[in-house]
């Protein structure tokens, strides 16, 4: 007799599991997560070519308005961009304006990414720069987008300037109210400051025609941070000075100037400096006549 065949009990498949959405999101993460790494570690490569060394040249060009020669960029953990040895062309003359800086440091604000659309320079770090300032026959003194260190250190140091060597047109009074023009822009700058500004053993010359430089500073160190108060921005400036000389007037050395800068005013918060007094051809004259011959 046949057997019966019994069909098996089979069990039945599971239902589909819906995708975790938790895992599907750590792996997305993850996934962007190395992606930016990727990216983090390019750019740290990339700023460290010579192509992104002569991209930062280039808009050093368009800031001071001269061409500008780097040795060596390079870029931190934070994206900090680094310049080693940075020269303006043209300044191998001792007269010829410009800047030369063994390095020169930006740190970014990037919360200004969101705020404002746009990365924000932090700080602004220059080790051992050389300013060089050269008066115009207009009367201006280049190069100009440096202009308001210029100007801060001269009414800090009370310098007086030479008169031009000839009397400008009347045609050309313009110059001027550029003058006038740059005053303010510098009092608006001082107190909108929002980058921290530090100057480390700086040296500044000032050129006004002739053999001689009209005044000098040596062992410049300057510290501008910005502040901020309810409905008013100030800036705190540390200015330190080892030696200053001026041919229309007294030396300085050991000079320390802290204030308080609103823009309009300056608070004066400490001031002291060793005066020496400038040379005096008649006097020198005087004393040498009164020497015995050959001394």
């Amino acid at each position: 007799m046949p057997r019966k065949r019994v069909r098996a009990w089979e069990q039945d498949a599971p239902p589909p599991r819906a995708p975790n959405p938790f895992r599907k999101g750590v792996r997305t993460a993850l996934t962007v997560l190395v992606l930016l790494a990727i990216l983090y570690v390019a750019g740290l490569v990339i700023g460290r070519t010579d192509g992104f060394r002569s991209l930062v040249a280039q808009r050093f060009e368009a800031l001071l308005g001269m061409p500008v020669k780097i040795e060596r960029v390079s870029v931190d953990a934070a994206y900090g961009l680094t310049v080693r040895h940075l020269v303006t062309e043209g300044t191998r003359r001792p007269t010829s304006p410009g800047l030369r800086a063994a390095r020169l440091h930006l740190g970014w604000r990037w919360s200004d990414l969101w705020r404002r659309g746009r990365i924000g320079v932090a700080s602004i770090e220059l080790d051992k720069p050389v300013l060089t300032f050269e008066r115009q026959s207009s009367g201006e003194w280049q190069p100009q987008p440096l202009a308001p260190v210029s100007e801060f250190l001269v009414q800090q140091l009370k310098f007086n300037f030479p008169p031009a060597a000839e009397p400008l047109p009347a045609a050309k009074a313009e110059p001027t109210a550029n003058g006038a023009d740059l005053n303010k822009k510098a009092k608006a700058l001082r107190a909108g400051l929002e980058t921290t500004i530090t100057l480390r053993r700086a040296e500044v010359v000032w050129w006004a025609g002739g053999d001689t430089p009209a005044a000098s500073v040596e062992g410049v160190r300057l510290q501008a941070t910005p502040l901020r108060a309810p409905g008013r921005s100030l800036t705190h400036i540390l200015l330190e000075v080892e030696r200053a000389s001026s041919l229309e007037g007294p030396g300085i050395r050991n000079l320390t100037v802290e204030l308080i800068d609103t823009g309009d005013q300056q608070w004066i918060l400490q001031f002291q400096g060793d005066h020496l007094m400038p040379a005096r051809p008649d006097r020198e004259k005087a004393e040498s006549s009164l020497l015995p011959p050959g001394l």
